[in-house]
């Protein structure tokens, strides 16, 4: 059984992948355009606070008792450092109106692309591992 938590984080993830696949479609110059970028951008980090305030401290905790958690921790950060490196590139280009049509095609697929990446590897591997600690932990107490 899934907790909650888990719960809310894939519908998070189902709701931002709809409303960017959704984006993909429009015209870069328009104003509907504008307003879901910023509609997916505040959901982005209200569900990377959630999951900085949520789900990391269980999992830092569980990596004290696993190097295997610990390593793999290790990697999820340094690619979220990666990807939210392109995100403030992408997202300052496009509030500076800086983008050509091709350009923010380009760019856009890139986001999109490490987006859905970060997503599978969170939802097929790092919740499995939350859900687990959580799981020994029940039978352990």
């Amino acid at each position: 059984m899934m907790s909650k938590l888990i719960e809310e984080f894939k519908s998070e993830h189902a709701a931002l992948v709809s409303l960017l696949i959704e984006i993909k479609r429009l015209d870069v110059h328009s104003k509907e355009t504008r307003i879901k970028l910023l509609k997916a951008k505040n959901h982005l980090l209200t569900h990377l606070e959630k999951e900085d305030h949520n789900l990391y401290p269980v999992l830092r905790k569980a990596s004290e008792g696993s190097h295997n958690i610990k390593r793999k921790l290790t990697h999820f950060g340094r690619d979220m450092e990666d990807i939210t490196g392109f995100v403030r590139y992408f997202f300052r280009r496009l509030e500076n109106e800086s983008y050509t049509p091709p350009e923010f095609s380009h760019d856009f697929s890139q986001l999109l692309s490490l987006l859905l990446g970060r997503i599978s590897r969170e939802e097929n591997i790092l919740y499995p591992m939350y859900e687990e600690y959580l799981y020994q932990k029940t039978i352990l107490a």
